[in-house]
């Protein structure tokens, strides 16, 4: 009898252990369909397109926002290549990110693309990879795709509404500056008109009045010439070099001499260096004109700022410039030169700008000015830059 208790216990023990397994197996199921449901539900309704891939690269599905955006269905996705949808460059790009970041197991940075829709329609995105880590063991990955199509918009809108004050602005900057020599030309005129002897010396003013016009226009179509840019791997040591040597042909005559210095060997960039040489005229033009009268050095020192950038600096030690100076250079028709249109800096900022660049100025009076330029050495994607033109300044 007591046996029988004995046994009767035991198996009352084992059902409820069995009970407790069953327990925890089917908390852990419903977990688990818990945590797959909260997965599918946030693909489904994410507003970005979501599509998921095995290792192999294998296609493993697609969410609602990415048929949105670019018309095709999760059945005509299983057919497509990414040059189907993405221009054949990009695609490029993308398969060598998709291959780091499976190499890597980290996310890829967001990218900028253009998509090209089912229907013909561009679509502008931004995309990037992220892994999928289960258990710490990589499965596969996302393409994450965000269409910013109304933000690109937007922008494209705001920059217009710029470009017409800035035109504005400009356009009354040139009517005043053409209009204080054509004053003076009428002035003569009237004057000429009943005067009967001529002086010798008005044709001088007068020629420097219309030599003055004549600068302001070649500078004006300088600036709005449309150029395609030719970015293409330079050696920017070697072309500055020259550039400096030809500028210290100038500089000696009136007692400055030109330094440069390199502190480590500079591999190639990227870069338009025809735009470039131009930059590099003008601030050591400047600094020249800076120095007139003056005996001294201008230095030139390129070296690495990081691994992704150059940096350049340009030192004179000519009369330098006041504050309020400093704040409007670049602006067009600002200079401080007698006889200057300040396009040129305008120019100058322009092509850095173009470049993904920075130029900062730095100056004191009676110390001088230095000019640093940070130049990307890859051209970050951009094949063809910006036009030099006034509609893009």
């Amino acid at each position: 009898m007591i046996l029988c208790c004995f046994g009767g216990i035991e198996w009352i023990g084992e059902e409820i252990l069995n009970w407790k397994v069953h327990k925890d197996y089917l908390e852990l199921e419903m977990k688990y369909k818990r945590s797959e449901e909260k997965y599918k539900s946030l693909k489904k309704y994410n507003p970005n397109g979501v599509i998921s891939f095995d290792l192999n690269g294998k296609l493993i599905g697609v969410n609602p926002a990415i048929e949105r955006i670019t018309k095709y269905s999760q059945d005509e996705f299983q057919f497509l290549k990414l040059n189907d949808w993405f221009e054949e460059e990009d695609a490029k790009v993308l398969i060598e990110i998709e291959r780091k970041v499976v190499y890597t197991k980290k996310p890829s940075e967001a990218i900028e693309m253009k998509i090209k829709t089912k229907y013909g329609d561009t679509v502008f995105s931004k995309v990037r990879f992220i892994p999928i880590i289960i258990e710490d063991v990589m499965e596969g990955y996302f393409l994450i795709v965000e269409d910013i199509t109304r933000d690109k918009h937007t922008e494209e809108m705001l920059l217009k509404s710029e470009k017409l004050n800035i035109v504005g602005q400009l356009a009354a900057s040139i009517v005043h500056e053409i209009r204080n020599p054509l004053t003076s030309l009428m002035g003569f005129l009237q004057l000429m008109k009943h005067n009967q002897e001529i002086n010798e010396q008005f044709y001088q003013i007068m020629m420097d009045e219309m030599m003055r016009i004549n600068s302001i226009a070649n500078e004006l179509l300088v600036l709005a010439k449309r150029r395609e840019a030719k970015v293409k791997p330079a050696d920017l040591v070697s072309n500055l070099t020259d550039i400096v040597q030809l500028m210290n042909s100038q500089a000696i005559i009136q007692g400055v001499e030109i330094v440069m210095i390199t502190e480590s060997p500079i591999e190639n960039i990227e870069c338009d260096i025809q735009q470039l040489k131009q930059v590099f005229i003008n601030i050591l033009k400047n600094g020249l004109e800076a120095m007139e009268g003056r005996k001294g050095v201008i230095t030139v020192q390129v070296k690495e700022l990081n691994e992704d950038y150059i940096l350049l600096s340009f030192a004179d030690q000519g009369v330098g410039l006041s504050p309020d100076q400093l704040k409007n250079l670049g602006e067009p028709f600002f200079t401080t030169k007698e006889k200057g249109t300040g396009l040129g800096m305008l120019m100058t900022y322009n092509i850095i700008h173009n470049h993904n660049g920075k130029l900062e100025v730095e100056s004191e009076v009676g110390q001088g000015t230095v000019i640093k330029i940070s130049l990307p050495k890859k051209a970050n994607g951009i094949t063809t830059l910006k036009q030099t033109g006034m509609g893009h300044v």
